[in-house]
């Protein structure tokens, strides 16, 4: 079985390679966008040609916080609609299975609990309505091209991913990275004074980065009984970003003041998932719990802090 990963220099995308080096799993990666450009589709083409790979898992996107996004519509839409179409050209007719990692904001932000058979039922949020949408062509396209047999597909749509090789830059970062990047230079600087961005309201499901590496090495063993299915990954429970601030700040004995600026936007006040699929399909349950997954998560920031500091510049 001939792996490719694609995204491999990304946060989801290195830390499966590292999990598949430790299962020792033989694969390929696409080098990172450094060295290799996929928004060229000959590129793209010569990269699978190269490989002939039997699965690829696709952790490709052009994404990062919310204020990020904001800024950055344009160049969500067109080099994540890009990369998408240069993907499914190059490994049509190819016998390919492609595992793509969702991103959750593909859902309509009226539901309080995600269920795969929603996803087109309302718009997504505002926010992330770019990359929401980019999200759901690369969802349709695939389903298309499966369709018309030329290839299979897996979707996994993982809920908020944190962990160790995340973004910590509070402003490419999603909240839990920067969350910890901010702490640890008040910390350090001494800085008697935390901004949190928007009200700390809202309520997500978080998953380690570990956890979600499992499931995807269990995707991958099992990709002939989960052909053409989407499905959930998450943990169930849903926690807040005022909790989050109140243990990451106790976790680096924090004593100053914490202040939620609130006209920074929250998003959706809550995404919970529903994990009935994933329970049926994988039967998955014993996932980190958030203060262990914190824990680690600092731990590698503190232990990282000069190369993670050169990332920030």
């Amino acid at each position: 079985m001939n792996i490719l990963i694609l995204g491999s220099q990304g946060f989801i995308g290195r830390s499966l390679c590292n999990y598949l080096k430790s299962k020792e799993s033989k694969f390929n990666t696409d080098f990172g966008r450094k060295k290799l450009n996929l928004l060229s589709l000959r590129n793209f083409q010569n990269l699978i040609g190269n490989n002939k790979p039997d699965i690829i898992v696709n952790c490709l996107g052009v994404v990062g916080g919310i204020q990020w996004g904001l800024n950055n519509k344009v160049k969500i839409f067109e080099e994540n609609n890009l990369l998408t179409l240069n993907l499914l050209k190059s490994v049509k007719n190819k016998q390919i299975t492609l595992i793509n990692l969702l991103a959750n904001c593909i859902y309509p932000h009226h539901y309080k609990k995600f269920c795969e058979k929603n996803i087109f039922d309302g718009p997504v949020h505002d926010s992330v309505f770019e990359y929401g949408l980019s999200r759901r062509m690369l969802f349709s396209a695939t389903k298309a091209y499966a369709d018309e047999g030329l290839l299979n597909f897996i979707n996994l749509v993982p809920s908020n991913v944190y962990g160790p090789n995340d973004h910590f830059n509070p402003l490419r970062s999603h909240a839990l990275g920067g969350l910890i990047s901010k702490f640890h230079e008040a910390k350090i600087n001494k800085i008697n004074e935390v901004e949190i961005w928007g009200s700390g309201k809202p309520k997500r499901d978080w998953i380690y980065i570990e956890d979600l590496c499992r499931i995807i090495y269990k995707t991958i063993l099992l990709n002939e009984k989960l052909s053409n299915k989407t499905f959930n990954v998450a943990s169930g429970n849903c926690i807040s970003i005022k909790y989050l601030v109140k243990r990451i700040a106790q976790k680096y004995n924090y004593k100053g003041k914490i202040v939620y600026n609130k006209k920074y936007t929250d998003g959706d006040p809550i995404k919970s998932f529903d994990i009935k699929l994933l329970n049926k399909y994988l039967n998955f349950k014993n996932f980190t719990d958030i203060d262990t997954g914190l824990g680690k998560t600092i731990n590698y920031y503190r232990k990282n802090e000069n190369k993670i500091s050169m990332r920030l510049l």
